[in-house]
């Protein structure tokens, strides 16, 4: 679960309301599990000589609790306060209680704490720095002590990628209650170093109120969503998927994407490929059921293939496509079936000239890398980065398919408003042809019967996994989208 700011003081508002707590209770349970989380991951705590910038919101309230625990139990605590005082009474009260309880207070940071903590602004930031302020950030990354984020690094924007010059850059973030977008994405991510989760325990009845919709996916998670198979079952019943597919210049696409659904559980997998590549493609792809399309300019140009694709339970349509008048005239015509349909590559080109062919009867994925989606929603990619993940679910709403946003940390938005975002990515995946395999992993699970959404988180944890394991095993250099096909019975045994 990822929640954003609004659903963070949504959520803390509730729970205040439901248990009659005062704001200055809310703190101190805040304050609790993060000096929980801050001890799990920091030694020798009654050893350090710790100082905390703390701002003038909650925030800082955080801080100065965090503080004042920390001096409880031994450890050598510094306030620095940051902004006009009296701003949050809760803050306030809180620093009066540290420096009661023996915490010194300083105006500047020297080199010589084991440990600075940003309690700042919190998911509160939004703008810029003045100048004040980014003088103390300065200084406290220049130190050489290692330094915690309560929440969000300050400069950090808690619901987007947006870093603003002079952030404070940790080496341990403690995001309170649940992560938050900016934990997850890239450059914020950098910003925020490792992340741990400081639970609040809120409970269920709480986050089904604020209802949550979106998710951080890790590569595991396609363990708990895979089926067992039933050694009783013949290869009909694990689906056919059929994958419109490549051309001359881009016979290796559909190579790719072929063997990939091959290796992913599908019972049939039948490829529809143009004449001029059919005797290499054989050599390579030998358990495919192989249909040798006419083809014209190096592209398929067949009036037949609606009639040939009709019993897939899967279809997909692009990878190394071309963009030929027939590869367009294809494209059009799947997307006029109800079949189960994945559109990637050059299928994804021809439908950004007529978004009119994703007003489908049947389910769809569409799979663009982030220049692709540019020409989807009219957008530079400048601003899809810094909207990202709203873009991503408004076009999954508004087109009824599952969107799988391609880039260094990848969007699956489902058009039922949620999104799940891609943890721990790996540049080994920056290949070509890395899409080609993610796109023909999707297809075989929806052949198999799993739904648009499923498969493609599926897909999507299983293809960086697969990305990691050939990392570790030759290197992110030197993996390619063919290594990571080879990875799949390992991580699917």
């Amino acid at each position: 679960m990822v929640l954003t700011s609004v659903q963070i003081k949504s959520a803390d508002s509730l729970f205040m309301r439901n248990n009659n707590l005062t704001e200055y209770e809310l703190v101190k349970k805040a304050a609790q599990s993060i000096y929980a989380s801050f001890v799990e991951s920091i030694e020798n705590i009654d050893s350090k000589k710790i100082l905390v910038l703390c701002g003038n919101g909650l925030n800082g309230a955080d801080g100065c609790a965090l503080g004042l625990i920390l001096k409880q139990n031994g450890a050598n605590v510094f306030l620095l306060p940051v902004g006009e005082p009296g701003k949050n009474d809760t803050r306030q009260r809180y620093f009066d209680e540290c420096v009661s309880a023996g915490a010194g207070v300083v105006y500047d940071i020297l080199n010589d704490y084991d440990i600075v903590v940003d309690a700042v602004f919190g998911i509160g930031f939004y703008g810029g720095l003045d100048s004040s302020v980014a003088e103390v950030l300065s200084k406290a990354c220049s130190s050489t002590a290692f330094k915690v984020a309560i929440d969000v690094p300050s400069g950090v924007s808690a619901d987007s990628a947006y870093v603003c010059k002079g952030a404070f850059k940790a080496d341990l973030t403690i995001a309170v209650c649940a992560k938050k977008p900016c934990h997850l994405l890239y450059p914020s991510k950098e910003y925020c170093a490792d992340v741990t989760v400081a639970d609040m325990n809120f409970g269920p009845e709480i986050f089904n109120e604020i209802n949550p919709y979106l998710f951080e996916l890790k590569n595991s998670d396609y363990k708990s969503l895979i089926h067992k198979r039933d050694d009783s079952l013949h290869k009909g019943a694990f689906g056919r998927a059929g994958l419109v597919v490549g051309c001359t210049a881009y016979r290796g696409a559909a190579v790719l994407a072929v063997k990939a659904a091959l290796s992913c559980g599908a019972g049939i997998v039948s490829a529809f490929i143009p004449d001029t590549i059919y005797g290499s493609f054989a050599c390579e792809c030998i358990s495919a059921v192989i249909n040798s399309m006419k083809s014209k300019n190096g592209g398929i140009d067949d009036k037949s293939l609606l009639q040939k694709i009709e019993g897939c339970t899967a279809v997909l349509c692009g990878s190394g496509l071309g963009l030929t008048d027939g590869a367009v005239n294809a494209v059009k015509a799947v997307a006029s079936t109800d079949l189960n349909v994945i559109f990637d590559g050059d299928a994804i080109t021809v439908i950004s000239n007529d978004l009119s062919l994703l007003k489908r009867s049947g389910n769809t994925v569409i799979t663009p890398h982030m220049g692709e989606f540019a020409r989807l929603c009219g957008k530079s990619i400048e601003e899809i980065k810094k909207q990202r993940i709203t873009l991503a679910m408004q076009f999954a709403i508004q087109n009824r398919c599952v969107l799988v946003l391609k880039d260094s940390v990848s969007v699956v938005a489902l058009p039922d408003g949620r999104a799940f975002i891609l943890s721990n990515p790996t540049s080994a995946l920056s290949k070509g042809g890395s899409g080609d395999v993610l796109a023909g992993m999707i297809c075989s699970f929806i052949a198999q019967g799993y739904s648009s959404a499923a498969a493609a988180i599926i897909a999507v944890c299983l293809h960086n996994a697969c990305g990691h394991l050939a990392c570790r095993k030759m290197s992110s250099f030197c993996a390619l989208p063919e290594d990571f096909i080879r990875m799949l019975p390992l991580l699917l045994k």
